[in-house]
């Protein structure tokens, strides 16, 4: 059927298979939705009314026939209707309930056909998040524009003009206002000053305008960092001051994420979706980071074989209880945050390290066994098949309150 119908859309352009157009460009420049597509939005739409009809009507009564002393013949038996109807209803993570309303059914399949296609072209499935949103191997490759305010390689932006896309990436590891005090630092890893009451400006100015932001901050809060509140020092972390009191780690870490979520709260012209992606743990064994600790497995723990490091688990649990916090009060301003959580699916691959191939051999660096960053390919590619799932969901979400409204 595919073929046969790409043959024919070819045959309105002029082109032969010799002109060697990628179909995607064909359809593109035609503008036509796939017969597939097409014959499922019938075959659905047919399914919803026969659900709504009463079961004494004759279109009901046939559901429950049952063919006596019926023996299907050799080979692969034939797919009944009801099995089609069941895949295309899990491809379009649709229920049963969702066919009683007609105008709703009808929204909900035209919409998902439309939202299904739009991610695919952008590749959201697969590779980390930069890459996951720039080109896909099924259409010809764009290139973005960089369209960053200044030449900070910490803060880029990029603009994909034929999808009116505009992607950002900004690096703030503390998420607040950060000072480096000394570039060497107690354990060589340099001394910081985090301003935990202050939103790093950076991000905080520049959010507004999206209509997603995902976050995510955990690790470097186990440097050396002095930390102040109102521009007072109330505590550090292996900082070696004197009359300097020693805090615990997640102290800090707490301050500093209920001030991001709070900025991100009081910010009246961002109506986006706010994503939380909780803690990718490390996997260090034989020792720390610092003292000869590596990550060699091949493969996956099983579920009931490990579970999570005091430092990761106190880390997780704090992102959890302040996005709580965060959705409720954001609920009351009409603003929406989802908690993407990766935690436990990433604490199951210590396999999925660089280590020593995280840099070139004999390189001088500070972390030589890498234990973590996250290869790619690799495990990292789960974070966008969630992040894509959300994403359908957010816009069934979307679709549902504009039906409410009506």
């Amino acid at each position: 059927m595919k073929v046969a119908e790409m043959r024919m859309l070819r045959w309105m352009c002029g082109l032969t298979r010799r002109d060697r157009a990628r179909n995607e460009t064909i359809r593109e420049k035609v503008g036509v939705t796939s017969v597939e597509c097409k014959m499922r939005e019938a075959r659905l739409r047919w399914f919803g009314h026969v659900k709504r009809r009463g079961m004494d009507a004759p279109v009901r009564r046939c559901e429950r026939l049952a063919l006596d002393g019926f023996r299907r013949g050799r080979g692969r038996p034939k797919k009944y209707w009801g099995e089609v109807i069941r895949r295309d209803m899990e491809q379009l993570q649709l229920t049963e309930d969702m066919t009683l309303d007609r105008k709703y059914l009808c929204y909900v399949i035209c919409f998902c056909a439309v939202l299904c296609v739009c991610l695919i072209s952008r590749n959201l499935s697969r590779g980390s998040f930069g890459n996951s949103l720039s080109t896909s191997s099924e259409v010809e490759v764009e290139y973005p524009i960089d369209i960053s305010y200044d030449a900070d390689q910490n803060f880029k932006r990029w603009k994909y003009t034929t999808y009116n896309f505009t992607l950002a990436a900004y690096w703030s590891p503390y998420l607040v206002t950060v000072k480096e005090s000394d570039p060497d630092g107690p354990s060589h890893t340099g001394l910081f000053n985090l301003y935990l009451d202050e939103p790093d400006p950076k991000w905080a100015s520049q959010i507004e305008q999206f209509d997603y932001l995902i976050f995510n901050s955990a690790h470097w809060f186990t440097r050396c960092s002095v930390y102040y509140e109102k521009n007072q020092i109330i505590g550090c972390r292996y900082c070696g001051l004197p009359n300097v009191t020693e805090v615990p780690i997640n102290y800090a870490y707490q301050k500093a994420l209920k001030t991001t979520l709070k900025a991100i709260n009081s910010l009246d012209k961002f109506k986006g979706v706010t994503f939380l992606r909780t803690i990718a743990p490390s996997h260090f064994e034989g020792g720390e980071w610092n003292k000869g600790g590596n990550c060699v497995r091949k493969s996956p723990f099983r579920s009931n074989e490990t579970t999570l490091d005091s430092i990761s688990s106190e880390f997780y649990k704090t992102q959890v209880e302040e996005f709580k916090v965060a959705a409720e009060e954001g609920k009351k301003k009409g603003k929406r945050f989802r908690l993407l959580d990766m935690t436990q699916a990433m604490w199951l691959r210590p396999d999925g390290h660089p280590s020593k191939y995280g840099h070139w051999p004999n390189a001088n660096v500070v972390l030589y066994n890498d234990c973590v960053h996250w290869c790619l390919p690799g495990p990292i590619d789960t974070w966008s098949d969630f992040l894509l799932h959300m994403l359908k969901l957010e816009g069934r979400r979307a679709l549902e309150e504009k039906l409410q409204l009506k």
